[in-house]
């Protein structure tokens, strides 16, 4: 076996490369000799051998290969006969420079040392040794500095120092020789493959496999000499390069490996994963600063760039450092945890992974409002009151709002994003098809409360909050709802139906006689009393008509009743029956209208002032009605208690207002429950329902 040189030893000069400015990229002449004309002709590398001095035949061979050895200017390969005459020149795509290594007070972060050896921990940003663009500040002037008391160390002499080097923006371990004889041993170890050298990158996108090998020698890059290439291993091309690898976690868009190197070439694991579709994370020089992979969302894009700028480098920590001790023979091995900065970076990821881990388990839920009725603002305020209940850790909650055609969901950023009236799916904020898990309806009036939404969502199969299309829409039509009930044996008021073009076939005398005076004329229809109006003489009645027809298609007249208006909310789930505590309207104006309900303009009592006979049938009454009609969800139910604690129902309310101050969120905390466990419990008993 022949027995390389020293020079040849040492690996390649990593920060030459990876430093130099672009404004001295070209061809740079480093040496030049003309051929005497007494020279006999010999092969070129025989004549630089005699001529170069301190270099090798095999550095010489390699340099010609690499085009770097011209005669007469022009590449010639080592067989090359020089003759008389002949103009010989090494080119190098770096200027030549002079320098000096001078001692610079530089802090070093020591592993190990004793009088043979240091391992260094270098930090990322420590160009490892002077050269272009690079001539001070180095590991090697920091190191010339802690050893410039040690008569043995020059750090200008090639024997001792480097062993090996690292990227500048590489972080971990390295191994300093300080005797000649600890250099020569070290270096035959690195030479030799039998030095332990493990890395950590986090790089880009998923791997397959768990682990693997690259295979391919490295090369300078044919268009970018600032960046090595991977070749065939069969090809002359470049340098023979082995890389293992290992995924330690996964990160969906970017994966922690560790890398055990068999070889030692310039850029090997930047280039080699970047080969294998994989650059590693923020690394500028192989593409791996761009969003590779991941969505290309606002909110990621901003994630990528804090993650950038928790670390400004190649994410990439030389962590483990193994060799045998140049004089004692023992094996030693040598870690170093990574760096802050890669660590803030990994969390970072981990704690993103995390939400998104939680996020895939979470249902989403769609809070559907608005509508097409005057109730539309109404529905706008219940639907922020319904977003503030839900259990944010639980449920990922969407508004959409409905209008018309136009059904829209609302972002988190504000911005809004078309549903597809199909299947009910939208694009959210990341660019991701969303389709809801479940809909919490409260549109209070068209199309929420009269059945027709319940009928679209049943046909693409959408759990929802409320009761089916024939509850929602015989409650809707209070006329309906009122003789219904009364048939069960419920009292109600005494009423009358007018219908839209027949309101000149009903006299006035009609309406007083079947109903009396003063009466309730409102729309059939509808809710929040719009169009309700209070009549107290036969010449309001018309008026009152034309506004409840502005708003419904039919009328209801329906005869006053004296007493304490009262309001109860109950809902049934699997494993829960709850009838709510019983709320008293007091209100000075004429009856309990928009202004009371929504402006404040009434005093709600928690629970009611009755008796606890009276507590308890309104309580029962609530309850026998909510199986009766097979409600689902929350329910609300007004009566009115008139003399002899007479009780009678006056509507359900089947998607009953949910702002902070309205009656069911009132009636919850009186019944010293939580209104985010009520929301739980109904929309968890409906999803287990329908799985």
């Amino acid at each position: 076996m022949v027995m390389p040189q020293e020079e040849e030893l040492i690996l390649e000069d990593d920060e030459l490369l990876e430093e130099a400015p672009d404004s001295e990229a070209g061809e740079h002449e480093h040496w030049r000799i003309e051929v005497d004309k007494g020279q006999s002709i010999m092969r070129i590398d025989k004549f630089l051998m005699m001529h170069m001095g301190d270099t090798s035949r095999n550095r010489i061979q390699k340099a010609a290969e690499a085009g770097c050895i011209r005669a007469n200017g022009k590449p010639v390969k080592s067989n090359y006969k020089a003759k008389p005459g002949d103009v010989v020149t090494l080119v190098l795509d770096r200027p030549k420079r002079d320098w000096e290594i001078t001692p610079e007070d530089i802090p070093l972060d020591i592993t190990y040392e004793d009088d043979q050896l240091m391992v260094i921990n270098k930090p990322a940003g420590m160009v490892v040794h002077p050269g272009c663009g690079n001539y001070s500040g180095t590991l090697v002037n920091a190191i010339a500095w802690h050893m410039k008391d040690c008569p043995e160390f020059d750090a200008n002499d090639p024997t001792v120092g480097l062993v090996h080097r690292i990227d500048k923006d590489t972080s971990g371990l390295l191994v300093i020789a300080k005797t000649p004889e600890a250099k020569t041993s070290l270096c035959k170890q690195f030479f030799y493959h039998t030095t332990r050298r493990l890395y950590n990158a986090l790089v880009w996108g998923p791997f397959a496999e768990d682990e693997g090998t690259i295979v391919g020698n490295i090369g300078r890059h044919p268009k970018d000499r600032l960046q090595m290439a991977v070749y065939p291993p069969e090809s002359e091309i470049g340098k023979p390069a082995v890389t293992h690898y290992r995924v330690l976690e996964r990160f969906g868009p970017t994966t922690l490996v560790e890398c055990r190197l068999e070889t030692g070439r310039t850029h090997q694991i930047r280039a080699h994963m970047r080969h294998l579709g994989h650059p590693l994370f923020a690394d500028e020089r192989y593409g791996g600063d761009q969003i590779l992979r991941g969505e290309k969302t606002a909110s990621y894009k901003a994630f990528i760039h804090n993650c950038m700028e928790i670390c400004p480098r190649q994410a990439l920590h030389a962590r483990t450092l193994g060799f045998r001790h140049p004089l004692t023979g023992e094996e030693m091995d040598f870690s170093s945890p990574l760096p802050d900065d890669m660590t803030r970076l990994i969390e970072k990821w981990r704690q993103e992974m995390e939400k998104e881990s939680i996020s895939k388990d979470m249902k989403t839920v769609a809070i559907v409002c608005g509508g097409d009725t005057s109730e539309h603002d109404v529905s706008m305020r219940s639907a922020a009151g319904i977003e503030s209940f839900l259990d944010k850790e639980r449920y990922i909650i969407y508004k959409v709002e409905i209008h018309a055609r136009h059904w829209e969901a609302i972002l988190p950023d504000g911005s809004r994003s078309q549903v597809d009236r199909d299947d009910f799916t939208f694009d959210n904020e990341r660019g991701e098809r969303v389709r809801p898990d479940f809909c919490y309806i409260t549109i209070h009036g068209v199309p929420g409360e009269n059945g027709i939404l319940q009928g679209y969502l049943d046909l693409i199969g959408m759990p929802y909050s409320t009761s089916d299309v024939l509850v929602e829409a015989m409650t809707y039509d209070k006329f309906v709802l009122n003789n219904y009930m009364r048939s069960l044996g419920v009292a109600v008021a005494d009423s009358m139906l007018i219908r839209r073009g027949q309101a000149d076939r009903v006299s006035d005398d009609d309406i007083i006689k079947h109903v009396g005076l003063p009466c309730f004329v409102k729309p059939a229809s509808g809710g929040s009393s719009f169009g309700t109006t209070k009549v107290k003489e036969a010449a309001a009645l018309r008026p009152a008509i034309e506004l409840a027809l502005r708003e419904g298609e039919d009328v209801m007249v329906e005869a006053f009743m004296q007493g304490t208006e009262i309001t109860c909310g109950c809902y049934k789930t699997s494993g829960h029956a709850v009838v709510l505590p019983i709320t008293e309207v007091v209100t000075t104006r004429e009856f309990f209208d928009y202004d009371a309900k929504y402006n404040g303009e009434v005093s709600e009592i928690t629970p009611a002032r009755l008796s606890q006979r009276v507590t308890e049938r309104v309580q029962q009454l609530t309850s026998a009605i909510y199986d009766i009609l097979n409600c689902r969800g929350i329910i609300r139910i007004d009566y009115i208690i008139t003399e002899g604690d007479k009780i009678n129902m006056l509507e359900i309310n089947t998607t009953p207002g949910m702002t902070a101050t309205s009656f069911i969120p009132q009636q919850v905390r009186a019944a010293g429950l939580d209104i985010k466990d009520v929301m739980t419990d109904i929309i968890e008993d409906i999803l287990k329902k329908k799985a």
